[in-house]
């Protein structure tokens, strides 16, 4: 299954408090939409340092949780992509890097990406594409998105790439994955202060490998294996790099200690990958084929080692028997010819029987690969089909309907009520509930429904794609900080507000919500004649706290904050605008949840 995580999960800590963003199961694929390190501050032409929110620094996307991946688990994190914004922010200052004190005052660079490639200047550079921060939930708390640890986070590793493999520690249930900071390009040990800062998204897929306790992170490239490790200091890093590819090489490799040693002299490489943020990190990279001459092939993409074997390494043999021609085979099965070696280099070790015999002319079967490949050549489709089978007998035995529900404590407890007045009298139905927060998670997600919050009094522009219900109302307020004099007030109307900002959510973040405002408000000319737009409900209401503006919303958004936030409710004659909790729908898949509609439209018609 695919998944798109919005940018608007946005976190700044790595913690098992955190609230997942959705359920994955091992094996599904994930997009993660990423802000830049700055949260988006800098990219408006005229923006600068001095009106920055330094406590937005190093967002993550996130977290999800990782179904079956428990404590003293190895989460699988392999790279297939990632997409570029199209601006990247290239800056130097007195307040980070190596060179801070030749830089007294802020230099920002706005340096447009197109077609894989950075322009600076009379430069067209190719792009590098990296992750800076990813990791797991933390086992000892809270941990900023802005250093790294043990759990990963703030690694500003090159190695973490397209094409690359992550292996992370699963400290809590569901390992609690995230990631962000983006860099087009960064030079090895980030020493002046930063790389190209850019957003994006990052394709991965997920996985999870069984009791392997590994507790730091390992990367796996085509032609090596990276420890990484961060400490206080770059002495403290490096001496710890190297305690854990000796642990690595020792309990995992199979070497004795004398060949681990001798092996991280003659063949380690140990690279700085930054020296700016509070905790220092460092790589150190082993090459692939020694280990491979001594009989260690890794864990496998697809499960780990120790398992007796994968319908992906079956698959790989298959082809390969077949064509007699492991460059064809890879091909055939859209992996590299060295990722299908180590395929069936892994399965012949796992079966303890040499199945194919190799010269620099030719393959051929043994005796035992000719038997193997007899008995199993029906094996992936029989699979495949009884897998199809159970799906359909599932399916008929009960249905499941995936839900989602924007992060919102009105639009929550209504789906909750809702589904269990439901469920009530359709106990074959089941519920996959998921919490997204915009219009645009029924296009890139995969929800069958969505509950949310719509000002569109006609909803005719969501009727031309979707199935549309209303199903209530929430009450608008106007929210301003309890600095602002007109917190004293015990009534207040918009004639009050001239003067202010209007601070508004983009119009993407509910159903044409904040643009509709925006519009009734643009006609009180004399009153409002500036606005600010956020992409977050977390930014707009530290800019409402520190009094920046004004904003209209629902007070559903605001129930933390009721010491620093007043709401006052807006009048009738001023409440123009109707705020409707609505369920939408792809109608191509309607027939599948028909009674659940019909139920709907019973009540709400």
């Amino acid at each position: 299954m695919n998944h798109y995580i919005e940018k608007t999960h946005a976190i700044h800590t790595f913690s098992p408090d955190h609230r997942p963003v959705c359920r994955v199961k091992a094996g599904d694929t994930v997009v993660f939409e990423t802000y830049d390190c700055h949260m988006g501050q800098l990219l408006p032409e005229g923006s600068d340092f001095a009106h920055v929110d330094h406590g937005l620094a190093n967002p993550a996307t996130g977290p999800i949780y990782i179904e079956d991946a428990c404590p003293g688990d190895m989460l699988l994190v392999e790279i297939q992509d990632m997409e570029l914004d199209q601006v990247g922010i290239l800056d130097k200052g007195p307040t980070g890097g190596a060179l801070k004190e030749h830089f007294p005052e802020y230099v920002i660079r706005r340096l447009p990406v197109k077609d894989g490639k950075i322009s600076y200047g009379e430069l067209e550079i190719p792009v590098r594409p990296m992750i800076g921060v990813i990791g797991t939930a933390s086992g000892h708390g809270e941990e900023s998105t802005l250093t790294a640890k043990d759990h990963g986070g703030n690694m500003d590793c090159t190695s973490i790439a397209p094409g690359a493999v992550l292996y992370l520690p699963v400290n809590v249930p569901g390992a609690l994955l995230a990631m962000g900071d983006l860099h087009a390009i960064m030079g090895d040990g980030e020493c002046g202060n930063c790389g190209v800062e850019i957003g994006g998204r990052v394709t991965v897929r997920v996985d999870v490998l069984k009791s392997l306790d590994l507790t730091w992170p390992l990367v796996e490239l085509a032609d090596r294996w990276i420890v990484i490790s961060s400490r206080e200091t770059v002495d403290e890093a490096c001496g710890r790099a190297v305690e854990q590819m000796f642990a690595f090489l020792t309990e995992r490799a199979g070497l004795s200690g004398l060949d681990a040693g001798m092996y991280i002299d003659m063949f380690g490489n140990l690279v700085v990958c930054q020296i700016v943020n509070p905790y220092k990190t460092v790589r150190l990279e082993m090459p692939k084929w020694p280990l491979e001459r001594k009989g260690f092939y890794g864990f496998g993409l697809y499960g780990a080692g120790g398992r007796l074997m994968t319908i992906h390494q079956i698959e790989c043999f298959l082809e390969a028997a077949k064509t007699l021609n492991f460059t064809e085979a890879a091909s055939r099965l859209y992996i590299s010819q060295q990722g299908l070696s180590r395929q069936i280099a892994s399965l012949e070790k796992e079966l303890e029987l040499r199945l194919f015999d190799r010269t620099t002319r030719d393959v051929r079967l043994t005796r035992s690969g000719e038997l193997l490949l007899w008995r199993w050549k029906d094996i992936p489709a029989e699979i495949k089909d009884s897998v199809d089978m159970a799906r359909e007998e599932g399916e008929r035995a009960k249905s499941r309907i995936n839900l989602a529900v924007v992060g919102m404590n009105g639009i929550i407890e209504k789906a909750g009520n809702l589904l269990a007045d439901y469920m009530a009298i359709d106990s074959d139905t089941e519920f996959e509930i998921n919490e997204f927060t915009s219009i645009k998670d029924m296009t890139n997600g995969n929800p069958d429904l969505m509950l949310t919050v719509s000002f569109l009094p006609t909803h005719e522009q969501l009727k031309e794609r979707f199935g549309v219900l209303c199903i209530g109302k929430l009450p608008l307020y106007y929210v301003l900080s309890r600095k602002n004099p007109l917190a004293e007030k015990e009534k207040i109307t918009i004639e009050d507000f001239k003067g202010e900002t209007m601070l508004c959510l983009y119009k993407n973040f509910f159903a044409g919500a904040e643009m509709q405002l925006f519009e009734l408000l643009s006609r009180q000319e004399h009153i409002l004649q500036k606005a600010r737009f956020f992409e977050n409900v977390n930014s707009l209401e530290l800019a409402l706290i520190a009094n920046e503006g004004i904003h209209i919303g629902f007070k559903e958004f605001y129930h933390n904050y009721g010491d620093r936030l007043k709401l006052f409710p807006l009048p009738n004659e001023e409440n123009q605008v109707s705020a409707n909790i609505i369920v939408i729908w792809r109608k191509e898949n309607e027939k599948r949840f028909e009674n659940f509609i019909k139920y709907l439209k019973k009540f709400y018609n």
